[in-house]
């Protein structure tokens, strides 16, 4: 999707009103700075270095290639490029030296040999990965393919303080909809205790861990007798079904945070994500003991999943925090615990913001 304004206060307007992270199909979030059409293969660089401004001063520099097959084949040439490019940025006074998150980041994409599109982003207000999104691998031991959703939420909607704080060994979560235990066997790789809730068999590896309790039950009937850290859940139903029933969670205090997955209809995925998502938000900030901190939902586009969204709502404080095994008291409790187990009960020249559209699924 491409937007184009008058100058640059509009340009900037704009970026604000349109925070990355509340995007949902969009991958990256870009400002367009030129299109390069007839690139000489001998030479590519030349006319790249005369397209950017002579003021301008880089943090990074990213060279990518659209994500389909077709582009699959320039994978080559934008890592090559990067190498020369890179030096070359450099040279003229253009790049840092180190990564430098506090400056823009270039981005250069080749649609073709001799067709490129150059842009520029907020390190703070984009995609922290190459294309958008993270390149997992399956590990052997995965107890399903649905592992590969989980961790990219955690790591699309966290950021690496966020994960840090939120995902400590000792935590309970509840994982609804869990057979075979894909999403369980994630959390267990963060040491977290698990309530699993299917009526489904799970792995015996995964129950293995020591760190988990299988309950079969309906994830839809069922809930924890104690607050808990987490919820997870990636049951297969209508999404306005699974929207409600995440709600009720949040209403109830039954979790602090949660993971929670939709999967949309082939056509009209925007209008059912509005349509399902209402509730959540409505629900994040109201609780049944009482007043709390305001949850902050962050619905986000699951790109391993093509017509599916996973929205977390981080932040929900529910109950005064529990100390994790292992912890020493530390003054003043902080905001997150571990409950109980679930068993215990302007330029004159316009400027482009765009949301790339060489990235396939935005």
């Amino acid at each position: 999707m491409l937007f184009i304004t008058g100058d640059d206060a509009d340009a900037q307007a704009l970026a604000r009103a349109l925070p990355f992270r509340e995007l949902v199909f969009a991958r990256q979030k870009l400002r367009l700075l030129a299109e390069l059409r007839g690139l000489d293969p001998k030479d590519r660089l030349t006319p790249l270095l005369a397209a950017l401004p002579g003021d301008l001063r880089l943090g990074d520099v990213w060279v990518e290639h659209p994500d389909s097959d077709a582009g699959k084949p320039l994978s080559g040439l934008a890592r090559s490029f990067g190498n020369a490019l890179r030096p070359a940025l450099r040279k003229a006074g253009l790049l840092s030296a180190k990564e430098d998150a506090r400056l823009p980041r270039l981005h250069v994409c080749f649609l073709d040999g001799d067709h490129a599109l150059l842009a520029l982003t907020d390190p703070h207000d984009s995609a922290p990965l190459p294309l958008g999104i993270p390149r997992l691998k399956l590990l052997a031991d995965a107890p399903s393919r649905s592992a590969l959703k989980l961790e990219e939420a955690f790591l699309a909607l966290l950021d690496a303080g966020e994960r840090e704080r939120l995902l400590r060994p000792g935590m309970t979560a509840a994982d609804l909809g869990a057979a075979p235990g894909g999403w369980t066997w994630v959390l267990t790789r963060q040491h977290l205790r698990v309530t699993s809730v299917d009526n489904g068999p799970l792995r015996q590896h995964v129950l293995d861990t020591g760190l988990v309790e299988h309950l079969r039950a309906d994830g839809f009937r069922w809930h924890p007798a104690q607050p808990l850290d987490w919820m997870v859940c990636d049951m297969v139903e209508q999404p306005s079904k699974v929207a409600a029933r995440m709600a009720q969670w949040f209403r109830e205090g039954w979790c602090r945070n949660a993971v929670f997955n939709l999967k949309l209809p082939m056509k009209k995925r925007w209008q059912e994500t509005r349509l399902s998502y209402g509730p959540v938000r409505r629900t994040g900030g109201e609780a049944a003991d009482g007043p709390r901190a305001p949850a902050l939902p962050r619905p986000r586009g699951n790109h391993g999943l093509r017509h599916a969204v996973d929205i977390r709502l981080l932040g929900a404080r529910i109950a005064p925090p529990l100390p994790v095994a292992g912890d020493r008291p530390r003054g003043k409790p902080g905001p997150t615990g571990t409950g109980t187990p679930a068993s215990a009960a302007p330029s004159p020249r316009p400027r482009r913001w765009t949301t790339p559209p060489w990235h396939r699924g935005c």
